[in-house]
Protein backbone atom coordinates (compact mmCIF):
# COMPACT_ATOMS: atom_id res chain seq x y z
CA UNK A 1 0.00 0.00 0.00
CA UNK A 2 1.12 3.68 -1.28
CA UNK A 3 2.43 6.26 1.69
CA UNK A 4 -0.09 8.43 -0.31
CA UNK A 5 -2.94 6.48 0.49
CA UNK A 6 -2.17 5.99 4.20
CA UNK A 7 -1.48 9.36 4.31
CA UNK A 8 -4.77 10.06 2.96
CA UNK A 9 -7.00 8.00 5.18
CA UNK A 10 -5.27 9.05 7.75
CA UNK A 11 -6.44 12.51 6.96
CA UNK A 12 -10.34 11.06 6.14
CA UNK A 13 -10.39 9.27 9.27
CA UNK A 14 -9.54 12.44 11.49
CA UNK A 15 -11.80 14.84 9.35
CA UNK A 16 -9.14 17.00 8.84
CA UNK A 17 -8.13 18.97 5.85
CA UNK A 18 -5.27 19.39 3.57
CA UNK A 19 -4.52 22.61 4.89
CA UNK A 20 -4.45 21.73 8.12
CA UNK A 21 -2.33 19.23 8.16
CA UNK A 22 0.02 20.78 5.59
CA UNK A 23 -0.22 23.83 8.18
CA UNK A 24 0.42 21.84 11.24
CA UNK A 25 3.53 19.29 9.89
CA UNK A 26 5.21 22.36 8.08
CA UNK A 27 4.60 22.35 4.46
CA UNK A 28 2.59 24.19 1.89
CA UNK A 29 -0.88 22.43 1.00
CA UNK A 30 0.43 21.98 -2.92
CA UNK A 31 3.19 19.38 -1.71
CA UNK A 32 1.27 18.00 0.82
CA UNK A 33 -1.25 16.92 -1.98
CA UNK A 34 1.59 15.69 -4.01
CA UNK A 35 2.72 13.58 -1.33
CA UNK A 36 -0.97 11.78 -0.60
CA UNK A 37 -1.14 11.59 -4.37
CA UNK A 38 2.00 10.02 -4.13
CA UNK A 39 3.29 12.71 -7.12
CA UNK A 40 6.33 13.31 -4.31
CA UNK A 41 8.37 11.51 -2.51
CA UNK A 42 8.15 11.42 1.50
CA UNK A 43 11.62 12.48 3.30
CA UNK A 44 12.99 10.71 6.05
CA UNK A 45 12.41 14.32 8.17
CA UNK A 46 8.73 14.56 6.99
CA UNK A 47 7.62 11.26 7.80
CA UNK A 48 8.65 11.82 11.39
CA UNK A 49 6.92 15.38 11.46
CA UNK A 50 3.47 12.67 10.30
CA UNK A 51 4.63 10.27 12.71
CA UNK A 52 4.53 12.55 15.42
CA UNK A 53 1.34 14.73 14.49
CA UNK A 54 -0.62 11.15 14.71
CA UNK A 55 1.00 9.65 16.93
CA UNK A 56 2.16 6.67 15.15
CA UNK A 57 5.34 4.66 14.43
CA UNK A 58 6.82 4.74 11.50
CA UNK A 59 6.36 1.44 10.49
CA UNK A 60 2.74 2.53 9.81
CA UNK A 61 3.99 4.30 6.73
CA UNK A 62 6.03 0.78 6.03
CA UNK A 63 4.16 -1.87 6.85
CA UNK A 64 1.61 -3.11 3.88
CA UNK A 65 -1.45 -2.95 6.05
CA UNK A 66 -3.87 -0.62 5.70
CA UNK A 67 -4.86 -0.85 9.23
CA UNK A 68 -3.08 2.28 9.71
CA UNK A 69 -4.79 3.31 13.07
CA UNK A 70 -5.20 0.55 16.34
CA UNK A 71 -8.87 0.40 17.23
CA UNK A 72 -7.82 2.06 20.52
CA UNK A 73 -5.92 4.97 18.90
CA UNK A 74 -9.05 5.60 16.57
CA UNK A 75 -11.30 5.82 20.17
CA UNK A 76 -8.91 7.83 21.69
CA UNK A 77 -8.74 10.36 18.53
CA UNK A 78 -12.85 10.20 18.57
CA UNK A 79 -12.92 11.13 22.64
CA UNK A 80 -10.39 13.93 21.71
CA UNK A 81 -12.54 15.21 19.15
CA UNK A 82 -15.67 15.24 21.82
CA UNK A 83 -13.77 16.67 24.16
CA UNK A 84 -12.40 19.55 22.24
CA UNK A 85 -15.89 19.74 20.93
CA UNK A 86 -17.58 20.68 23.92
CA UNK A 87 -14.22 22.86 24.94
CA UNK A 88 -15.03 25.28 22.14
CA UNK A 89 -18.88 25.00 23.30
CA UNK A 90 -17.86 25.83 27.24
CA UNK A 91 -16.24 28.56 25.35
CA UNK A 92 -18.87 29.59 23.91
CA UNK A 93 -20.96 29.69 26.57
CA UNK A 94 -18.59 31.80 28.99
CA UNK A 95 -18.26 34.65 26.56
CA UNK A 96 -21.86 35.14 26.11
CA UNK A 97 -22.02 34.65 30.39
CA UNK A 98 -18.99 37.44 30.16
CA UNK A 99 -21.27 39.97 28.09
CA UNK A 100 -24.20 39.28 29.73
CA UNK A 101 -22.48 40.18 33.10
CA UNK A 102 -20.36 43.33 31.53
CA UNK A 103 -24.23 44.16 30.80
CA UNK A 104 -25.47 44.03 34.35
CA UNK A 105 -22.58 45.58 35.56
CA UNK A 106 -23.13 48.54 33.18
CA UNK A 107 -26.92 48.67 34.07
CA UNK A 108 -25.97 48.69 37.77
CA UNK A 109 -23.47 51.76 37.69
CA UNK A 110 -25.50 53.54 35.60
CA UNK A 111 -28.18 53.33 38.01
CA UNK A 112 -30.83 52.08 35.45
Amino acid sequence: MKIGYKLLLLRKRNNYSQEFIAENVGVSQSTYSRLESDKSILKGYLLKRFCDFYNIPPSYFLSDTENIIPKDQEALNKKLQEKERLIYQLKSEISDLMHEVNILKSKLFSGA
